[in-house]
């Protein structure tokens, strides 16, 4: 009777034992995907080896495009393949039309469960006609169980990432890596971002640098977090003073931070946020002989008309683009009908 009475409670111990740890097994297995391999990888693409004409200019775009999820999606949805591809069908389309030669993009998904296993950077780069490519992961998990009721809308699978799409050669494509939160738990940063800086040196051929080639850097620091991003921002400042300033060079990118003008810098209806205290964006300007296309370069225009966030009816700005090296900017805009994205491009001409 002792025997009977002591195997009853070990069942009913033990199974909600076994039960825990195959749920901690699956939750650790889904964590996985991110090695320490890719903390250094940037992967280089060239649909095209043939070399451009001599420039003396380059036409640069900067875009958040959200995972070709549209104008009111966001990380969390899930969207059909369809859909993604229209989607990424316009933001090709907005592309060609502003006949860019460089294109900085954020949130650009390989074939992931949540924009229905499509690669968008092959398919940017063939639709757009920009045939060099590089691009690293900054999310890159075997199965994310987030939202976590119901299952069917798990964000599940991911890989996505930072790419800069040329038209230009790629001789080099380095990434730099920037810190995660350290005030997020431990396990939440396992599935959590590991943002970083995508360094891609071209080949443009007549630059006004030896050999010819032009650094092109695109940011997408983080976004909840001011402390956090500003101590991202000081560690691409000192990148770039690191790397000198023998080449031309363009920093661009989603700075999820306001221009230091702004006067509104909380109560946003989209988003509870507060840029109270951050000093990303006068942090970057500091470095010497950089200059903004819209901060330093616009005048006489209301801040507004380069508001970049939220597409449809943008109420702040957080994309950029910086320059160095380079005679100046001329038609800098902010594309207002190109609502594929929550965020819209930023669009310039750099003259060498």
């Amino acid at each position: 009777m002792v025997n009977g009475r002591r195997m009853a409670i070990g069942v009913v111990f033990g199974i909600p034992l076994v039960a825990l740890l195959v749920a901690a097994g699956a939750l650790f297995w889904a964590s996985l995907g991110w090695t320490d391999a890719d903390l250094g990888r940037a992967e280089v693409f060239d649909l095209d080896r043939s070399a451009p004409e001599a420039t003396h200019s380059i036409k640069v775009m900067t875009w958040n495009i959200g995972f070709g999820g549209g104008s009111k999606g966001g990380p969390t949805d899930r969207h059909p393949g369809a859909e993604v591809r229209q989607n990424l069908g316009s933001i090709a389309s907005a592309i060609k039309a502003a006949k860019s030669d460089v294109v900085l993009l954020q949130e650009v998904d390989r074939p992931s469960s949540r924009t229905g296993g499509i690669d968008q950077l092959e398919f940017l780069m063939k639709q757009t006609g920009l045939t060099h490519a590089c691009f690293t992961a900054t999310w890159k998990n075997n199965y994310v169980p987030f939202p976590y009721f119901p299952i069917s809308g798990h964000i599940g699978p991911v890989v996505s990432g930072q790419a800069v799409l040329s038209r230009f050669p790629i001789a080099e494509c380095r990434r730099v890596p920037l810190p995660q939160p350290s005030t997020n738990k431990w396990w939440y940063n396992r599935f959590f971002l590991h943002r970083a800086v995508l360094h891609a040196i071209l080949r443009v051929g007549n630059a006004a640098s030896e050999g010819g080639l032009v650094d092109v850097m695109n940011v997408h620091l983080e976004a909840f977090s001011n402390d956090n991003r500003i101590q991202q921002a000081s560690i691409l400042v000192d990148y770039v003073k690191e790397i000198g300033a023998a080449r031309p060079l363009v920093l661009g990118g989603d700075f999820n931070s306001i221009p230091p003008y702004s006067v509104k810098t909380k109560g946003f209806v989209d988003e509870e946020i507060d840029f109270s205290g951050d000093d990303t964006v006068e942090r970057i300007q500091r470095i010497p002989g950089l200059r903004e296309v819209i901060i330093d370069e616009t005048p006489g225009l209301p801040p507004t008309v380069f508001d970049t966030y939220p597409a449809e009816r943008p109420s702040r700005r957080l994309d950029y683009i910086f320059h160095r090296g380079f005679v100046g900017s001329i038609l800098t805009r902010v594309p207002r009908n190109a609502t594929f994205s929550d965020h819209l491009p930023v669009v310039t001409e750099l003259l060498f």
